[in-house]
């Protein structure tokens, strides 16, 4: 795959990672939000506090933001700037992502449990190339509330398509549709990595009818790519 390609996929990816996060009071959700380099902070993942809030995961449910004991808080990733590591840029890209970069920290400096600013930050730094910046980010996330589905998920995506590591891949899909089972994003994903990275056809309609028989209602790409899947 050229860097073009790679690039494209970077921006797919972290689009529909993205568009579960902010569209979270939808239970029917489709692979294809509105493609945009300028994620945002929405009212439901911005300037959380440590207080028992309550939030809304992508699948529906609600995540309560508890605060974590004194003394066992992890290690926050270190802020820097952005690190360009996608040679085939353009300027404006390269230009949006830098910005982005730097309000999402601006963002953090100012309350360190910005959930939303911790996830852009990681969306950024993964268009940019930087892979390893991106995990630590998203590793933090899962670590500071644990039931954030789409921390998870992005790292599923991560590890899968970039990082290559199947076994924290798989983990983290299982992770993410444990957290958000109404969100049938995550049982395609883990469909596609089943039948593509790993080549395991059983594993992939197995998934596949787990989502459907978890969301009946809601399933319908499922029981599509279900009924049609050796024609794929």
């Amino acid at each position: 795959m050229n860097n073009k390609n790679i690039y494209i996929a970077l921006v797919a990816v972290v689009v529909v990672v993205l568009g579960y996060w902010v569209i979270h009071t939808q239970n029917n959700q489709n692979l294809s939000p509105t493609a945009s380099l300028a994620p945002e902070n929405t009212a439901t993942t911005s300037n959380l506090t440590a207080g028992g809030m309550k939030i809304q995961g992508s699948g529906g449910g609600t995540i309560t933001l508890e605060p974590i004991p004194e003394g066992k808080a992890p290690t926050m990733p270190e802020l820097y700037d952005a690190k360009i590591m996608m040679s085939n840029l353009s300027a404006d890209v390269i230009e949006k992502i830098t910005t982005g970069v730097k309000e999402s920290i601006t963002a953090i400096r100012k309350n360190s449990r910005d959930i939303g600013a911790w996830l852009n930050l990681g969306i950024y730094r993964k268009i940019g190339g930087d892979f390893t910046g991106a995990r630590d980010v998203w590793t933090y996330v899962t670590k500071i509330i644990p039931t954030n589905d789409v921390a998870f998920g992005n790292l599923a995506d991560l590890y899968d398509h970039f990082l290559k590591d199947p076994i924290l891949a798989e983990t983290n899909y299982r992770t993410a549709i444990k957290l958000a089972p109404a969100n049938i994003g995550y049982y395609q994903s883990l469909a596609d990595f089943y039948r593509y990275t790993l080549r395991d056809d059983i594993k992939a309609r197995a998934i596949l009818r787990q989502g459907i028989s978890a969301n009946p209602q809601t399933s319908a790409n499922l029981k599509y790519l279900l009924d049609h899947y050796d024609e794929m």
